[in-house]
């Protein structure tokens, strides 16, 4: 098993609202998971869409799509 290495981050109150919604609905088991799935998510779509052509890999990952609570 990997390492895990403590952190703190700082995020939306909206972001964190649906966190622990989803926390309560059992769709993570805590907040730690839920960030490292969505990390996770992400990498994993930035290597899609780099394997596919769709980003320029020198550019950072930026969603234009708003998060919907």
């Amino acid at each position: 098993m990997k390492k895990k290495v403590r952190t703190t981050i700082a995020i939306d109150k909206e972001l964190m609202d649906w966190i622990l919604e989803k926390i309560t609905e059992k769709r993570f088991a805590s907040v730690s998971h839920a960030m490292e799935y969505s990390v996770k998510r992400v990498i994993d779509r930035e290597r899609e869409d780099i394997h596919f052509g769709v980003i320029d890999k020198e550019k950072p990952f930026v969603s234009s799509k708003k998060c919907n609570t």
